[in-house]
């Protein structure tokens, strides 16, 4: 299936730019803009490139992401820059009068719960993890920025909240990168330099789901051949949930390392749970494809090809 839609992409070099880049490379009117070629906080610039391409639907990817330490460490860059792109981006596209957008969320806007998966209504509801406090803050801003532009203008303005993406291109590691990133490196280094133990954080209990970040474009491209554009909100879940003690002992096997995993209680946990009710999109047809074993593997592959 192709689309008749003209899409214009923000951040199309991008850990999630580049897959949905890659994925929406396949429809007949597309352009990918990198962050090389565009800084989207230039609002002069970003109209500039929407006149030139005369989109019927922007999508953005661009923004500033870290794992538990850099949220931590790194409060104001992540409110202010992911607060300033959207701002600039929906000036640009409310005075051209772009009646369709997509942008990206994070499960860490919802509140805090062990029980039941989280839905779109359940947003503002509760408290939110507190390490990620600054982080979520921006993205929620981003979240009732479109939905204020929908009620006050009638825009098809939607957010898309994945679960915790992994993946090939996700190269951000240390204590600032996403944790399957920050293991995989742990792991690979712990292996060649023939070290007895890995050291995770926490007490490895807290449970997440993850999302292949090519499951994720591959969403996207359905959400816009279906029309999805009524919905304000929309989750994307990956395969399974696991526990963090269950995804290094995937990593370690994956990469065949014989040492010892320790757990540092010292350091934070996270949220207990992240769970996503994804049942809008599952229920027209769309279900993830990479297991979470098979993206782990091509992850690791990919990484071990760019360090030799």
């Amino acid at each position: 299936m192709d689309s008749k839609e003209r899409i214009l992409l923000f951040g199309a070099d991008g850990f999630i730019g580049k897959s949905i880049s890659k994925e929406l490379s396949k429809f007949s009117f597309y352009s990918g803009l990198t962050r090389k070629n565009l800084d989207v906080c230039e609002y002069s610039k970003v109209k500039q490139a929407i006149l030139d391409f005369k989109p019927t639907i922007v999508i953005n990817t661009t923004g500033k992401v870290a794992g538990i330490q850099g949220n931590i460490d790194s409060p104001v860059s992540l409110m202010r820059d992911n607060s300033e792109n959207i701002l600039s981006i929906t000036k640009a596209c409310h005075e051209l009068k772009i009646e369709k957008m997509i942008q990206f969320a994070s499960a860490c806007v919802y509140p805090l719960n062990e029980i039941n998966s989280s839905m779109p209504e359940d947003l503002g509801t509760g408290i939110i993890e507190q390490t990620s406090k600054s982080y979520a803050t921006s993205k929620i801003f981003g979240i009732e920025l479109f939905n204020s532009y929908r009620k006050q203008f009638g825009y098809k303005w939607s957010t898309i909240i994945p679960t915790n993406l992994y993946g090939v291109g996700d190269w951000n590691t240390d204590t600032n990168g996403h944790v399957i990133a920050m293991l995989v490196r742990k792991f690979i280094s712990a292996k060649q330099k023939k070290l007895s133990q890995v050291e995770v954080w926490g007490d490895g209990q807290s449970l997440r789901n993850f999302l292949n970040v090519t499951d994720l474009a591959e969403a996207t491209s359905f959400f816009i051949l279906n029309e999805m554009f009524d919905n304000e909100i929309i989750n994307i879940s990956g395969e399974k949930e696991v526990s963090i003690e269950e995804l290094a002992l995937i990593i370690k096997k994956a990469i065949e390392y014989q040492g010892e995993l320790i757990f540092d209680k010292t350091k934070p946990n996270g949220a207990r749970r992240k769970i996503l009710n994804d049942d809008l999109i599952r229920s027209l047809g769309w279900t993830p494809k990479v297991s979470l074993d098979r993206g782990i593997t091509e992850y690791i592959k990919e990484l071990e090809i760019l360090t030799l």
